[in-house]
């Protein structure tokens, strides 16, 4: 076809050369033309498959592009060159007499030398190549040879790795690479801004339900729901939520999702909305820290304190009688033990067990052997023990201690600075402990493996929370890393 489009077009420059022979021919019955008004009657004309070439004329570019002509010139020796992307510089070398009209053609694909190749590799190998969404029915490693100068897209595809996505450039008489490390997913898969359609990397904490819909909080996204395929957001601007920043999760015995963000509390269940603040509740803070069942009811930490709410009725605990010295405590974490005692984990005032709506026995690091008074997390484990998660005090080391028949115990996990985020203890009563440093996994009372990214696959070490969804799959909220799930 495109030799048709080059006679077509040779016969329209054939036309305006005769055209052009014959009107200075005519003016001259009439004019007197000086030396150097001289008009010359060579013409070239350059076309090529593909069209679109750079038509340089004795080493300079004419801004033309084929196919086009160059007209009007003198008689001489030419040296013209076709420059295009990806392809050898093609070169014609000619010798014009007027009214001499030339015509050239340049097919690059007749020229094996402008061809290319690509060298296919992947760590491992064994991947499948698609090629421009084409299946080419081989695997890595292998070289494709004879291929056309240009821009390809290639997808690896190897079972339990995820799919590798690149561009490779051919270009003439060249070999080029193309090669990816491909990620094992058969253990470790993770969800990231640049590899899904999550929101957010920056996650805060995350949460189950019954239906193993999994809910994952955000530091600046809003809420996420991931149902296995998608994941959907919920901001502040486009639904109810109090606000973008999530600051905790739990599911209730009616499979209702219970939301704590910086400016309130939400619930949030078949669609249905209901939000909690200062202004229409007997909260006394926006910012929720901590939401834990006994039931019914609902317990909420704050930085003032404790709220109970059974569905009609709020009531506060933010005065410590126990303690006079202390007006209230900001509860960072809740967890009930067997007998209902709260255990409240605090952020610089210790331990308190509360029951019976009094702030019962405190436990200070000058009176009990824990880390410090300054707490993040806690949590019961199936045979009765407290799990509390201590930050760094004045001249302590952070850790970890445990309570049990009036025992105290201590766990130190990483480096001396390093800082427990959360507990989360599962049903068979490992102990699941996120730290900015990496995941702690402890069976019984034994650290038993520390995942980082230096000995792991976890997208980031910085661990905010975890949680085993009802296929006994682990999911990990990183902060900085995304999702990641974690195949026992």
């Amino acid at each position: 076809m495109h030799k048709v489009n080059m006679i077509r077009n040779t016969i329209y420059f054939l036309i305006l050369f005769i055209i052009a022979l014959v009107l200075p021919s005519c003016e001259k019955d009439v004019t007197l033309t000086s030396a150097d008004e001289v008009i010359h009657f060579g013409f070239i004309y350059v076309d090529s498959y593909p069209q679109g070439a750079a038509i340089y004329q004795n080493g300079k570019n004419t801004g033309r592009f084929t196919p086009d002509s160059l007209r009007y010139l003198p008689s001489g020796d030419y040296l013209l060159t076709l420059k295009m992307k990806y392809f050898r510089d093609t070169s014609i070398s000619l010798q014009l007499k007027e009214p001499e009209l030339k015509s050239y053609f340049i097919d690059y694909f007749s020229n094996p030398a402008m061809l290319g190749s690509i060298n296919f590799t992947s760590d491992p190998t064994g991947a499948k190549i698609i090629l421009n969404d084409s299946d080419l029915n081989v695997v890595t490693p292998t070289i494709l040879m004879n291929l056309k100068p240009g821009s390809y897209k290639v997808k690896f595809k190897k079972a339990n790795h995820r799919d590798a996505n690149i561009v490779t450039i051919v270009e003439s008489n060249r070999m080029s690479s193309s090669y990816f490390k491909l990620r094992d997913t058969s253990k470790w898969v993770d969800y990231q801004i640049s590899n899904s359609n999550i929101s957010s990397n920056h996650l805060t904490c995350i949460a189950v339900d019954q239906n193993n819909i999994k809910w994952i909080g955000s530091y600046d996204k809003g809420l996420l729901r991931y149902d296995g395929i998608n994941f959907t957001s919920f901001s502040s601007d486009k639904s109810p939520l109090p606000s973008n920043n999530i600051t905790c999760l739990s599911i209730d015995n009616q499979n209702s999702l219970w939301i704590g963000t910086d400016a309130g509390l939400a619930k949030y269940k078949n669609d249905i909305w209901n939000v909690y603040t200062k202004n229409n509740s007997g909260l006394n803070n926006n910012n929720i820290s901590t939401i834990e069942f006994e039931g019914n009811v609902v317990w909420i930490g704050t930085p003032v304190g404790l709220a109970k709410y059974d569905g009609s009725v709020w009531i506060l605990y933010d005065t410590i009688i126990t303690r006079p010295s202390v007006n209230y405590a900001a509860v960072n974490d809740i967890a009930i033990d067997n007998l209902g005692n709260k255990w409240l984990a605090t952020a610089s005032t210790g331990i308190f067990k509360f029951n019976n709506g009094f702030w019962g026995t405190a436990y200070t690091d000058s009176i009990s052997n824990i880390p410090s008074n300054n707490l993040t997390s806690n949590a019961v484990s199936t045979d009765g023990e407290i799990w509390f998660g201590h930050l760094p005090g004045i001249g302590k080391r952070g850790g970890l201690s445990i309570f049990k028949n009036h025992v105290w115990k201590n766990i130190f996990i990483g480096s001396d600075v390093n800082l427990i985020e959360d507990i989360y203890i599962d049903d068979s009563n490992t102990k699941w402990v996120s730290t900015v440093e990496g995941l702690s996994q402890i069976v019984g009372e034994s650290p038993l493996f520390f995942y980082n990214r230096n000995n792991s696959l976890i997208s980031y070490s910085h661990i905010k929370a975890v949680v085993r969804d009802n296929d006994g799959i682990l999911w990990i909220a990183t902060f900085g890393g995304g999702l990641n799930k974690f195949k026992l």
